[in-house]
């Protein structure tokens, strides 16, 4: 598929666009099962499997039309970002924040990349950096923010209000890192033979890893590279009067880098 499937767009784009911007499902209060298969309207999670091939159909046009997409860029931007927001248990989100550097890409290379484009972009990765509760997610949040970023023009786009939202939203991870370490990891599960805490410190030396790499990127001088390092040295077999020291230590740092 390539530059001879452009006037079929008109013809294949508009449908997704329209499951795209269906309602999205209001979030349940509760997840167990039967809230999930007793609405009137229908089952949430079916809707929102239509709602996730949509993304993906669009993601495999996107990325093969690149300037050719051009016509649906904004408008398939707008559904994507706005698709951030929803709850992972629909696994929209892993396919749309893969997308949004492809968009930016897109709308880069057909010369109809804006200031606004690249500003909510930006905004709503860095949201999900700042409120993302899982390692995996984080590290994916990191690496397409960074993606997004050299997409667009590197540091010297990045706002200086834009700077600090993302700097505040590392903080509040490495103070989530740090509280998991200080309060204990889970215990192994015996029963299944799962080791669930070094399962979190793998997840989260990968995290930290993306994060000093973003860091590295923005400035390889960074202050809160002292504060990323001091968290990767802990580890599962330290004491806990060193493991203790380590966290004061970096949260210190942290303390003494945002002024509080």
């Amino acid at each position: 598929m390539g530059a001879e499937f452009e006037p079929y767009l008109s013809a294949v784009i508009p449908p997704l666009i329209g499951v795209l911007a269906a309602d999205n499902v209001s979030e349940p209060a509760s997840w167990d099962l039967l809230s999930l298969f007793t609405k009137k309207e229908g089952i949430p999670s079916l809707r929102m499997d239509a709602k996730r091939e949509a993304f993906q159909s669009l993601a495999v046009y996107c990325s093969t039309m690149q300037a050719g997409f051009a016509p649906y860029i904004s408008q398939s931007l707008e559904l994507t970002l706005s698709a951030l927001r929803l709850n992972p248990f629909y696994g929209i989100r892993d396919v749309c924040t893969p997308l949004v550097p492809t968009l930016l890409s897109c709308a880069k290379a057909s010369n109809t990349l804006t200031t606004e484009m690249i500003s909510s972009s930006l905004f709503e990765l860095i949201n999900c950096i700042g409120s993302e509760t899982e390692s995996t997610y984080l590290t994916s949040h990191l690496d397409f923010f960074t993606t997004s970023l050299k997409v667009v023009g590197g540091p010297p786009v990045l706002l200086p209000e834009l700077c600090n939202g993302l700097v505040e939203s590392m903080k509040r991870q490495l103070c989530h890192i740090a509280d998991r370490h200080i309060n204990g990891r889970p215990q192994p599960d015996v029963d299944f033979g799962f080791d669930f805490g070094a399962m979190d410190d793998e997840m989260e030396a990968f995290t930290l890893k993306r994060m000093e790499k973003l860091l590295y990127y923005l400035d390889s001088n960074h202050p809160l590279l002292a504060s990323v390092s001091s968290m990767m040295v802990m580890g599962p077999n330290q004491s806990a009067h060193d493991l203790t020291h380590k966290i004061q230590s970096a949260l210190v740092r942290l303390d003494s880098i945002m002024g509080l």
